[in-house]
């Protein structure tokens, strides 16, 4: 009897430390969701760029990053707001450079081919978007698609033809 109370209260205990784990990781994410989004609405794209770069999330809420980013041209916050990502490439190391080239991918792939070389491709993404940012609208209902398909294509991608 003994036994099985002391196997009931681990096993309790362990539910608790899962719990406030769990909750420690959500107010952490929140903070760094809530940091992200200030960063873009002061227009701190230097500061900016060094969070994305170092930590920064990649989903605000339940968007990407980059969907973030781009709507930074359309409040008139952040110009060429999606391009920081391209800026933060360069600076981010380990987990955090595949994060931010995966956000990277999830704007561009579609649009310019990906390639070995990631700071050609990264320029070949600048090129794309200063060639063709004026006949592009964003997609609101990317979020969506990234989220619940397993294929972004430009019929669904982060931009549309205007």
């Amino acid at each position: 009897m003994l036994l099985c109370i002391e196997s009931e209260l681990m096993a309790s205990r362990e539910s608790v430390l899962i719990v406030r784990s769990t909750n420690a990781l959500f107010f952490e994410n929140a903070m760094l969701e809530v940091l992200a989004v200030q960063l873009m609405q002061d227009s701190r794209r230097a500061l900016l760029v060094t969070f994305l770069a170092s930590g920064c999330p990649e989903f605000i809420s339940q968007s990407p990053i980059e969907y973030e980013l781009a709507l930074g041209d359309e409040y008139q916050t952040l110009h060429d707001g999606v391009l920081a990502i391209l800026d933060a490439l360069p600076k981010a190391k380990g987990e955090y450079r595949d994060r931010v080239f995966r956000a990277a991918e999830r704007a561009f792939a579609i649009y310019v081919p990906v390639e070995r070389d990631r700071e050609l491709w990264s320029m070949k993404c600048r090129a794309w978007w200063e060639k063709n940012k004026r006949n592009l609208s964003i997609n609101y209902e990317y979020p969506l698609h990234v989220m619940f398909e397993a294929k972004i294509t430009k019929a669904n991608g982060l931009y549309l033809p205007k």
